[in-house]
């Protein structure tokens, strides 16, 4: 109980604060997904912190990021810069649960811009799913 309150805490700070964090939230009419939201904040030394949260609606056989896109912008567009996966991250999925809060990590470049998409993911005990897909405002490494 405690780690809940915690967490939630956690989540509730980085969605209000505004100092260096990017942050997006989608709200979603799905028989799965209720709301799902990405932040990202410079941490320094080129690192960026990913922080998400997944809620399904109700339980959920499986719900968290099926991927992370991350993006640089090079001045005039965005290009792809890394990808990372579900599959090969277990820790972005809870299982039998109603959401999922996680954290991820990518290392960039002082002075580039960076921006991630979130793909939300969540399938229920009838065995349908769905994604989503939202993504954060751009931070600026450091």
């Amino acid at each position: 109980m405690r780690r809940r309150i915690v967490a939630m805490m956690m989540v509730l700070s980085l969605i209000f604060s505004t100092a260096g964090v990017a942050n997006a939230q989608e709200d979603r009419a799905s028989d799965y997904l209720s709301i799902y939201g990405i932040s990202l904040e410079a941490q320094g030394n080129g690192r960026i912190e990913i922080f998400y949260h997944v809620d399904g609606k109700g339980l959920m056989d499986c719900v968290g990021a099926q991927a992370l896109y991350i993006d640089y912008y090079n001045g005039e567009e965005w290009i792809p810069y890394e990808t990372q996966l579900g599959m090969q991250h277990p820790d972005f999925y809870s299982y039998d649960a109603f959401g999922h809060i996680g954290f991820a990590y990518f290392d960039g470049e002082p002075g580039v811009e960076y921006r991630v998409t979130l793909q939300a993911y969540a399938r229920g005990s009838d065995g349908g799913s769905d994604t989503g897909l939202v993504t954060s405002n751009s931070v600026t490494c450091w």
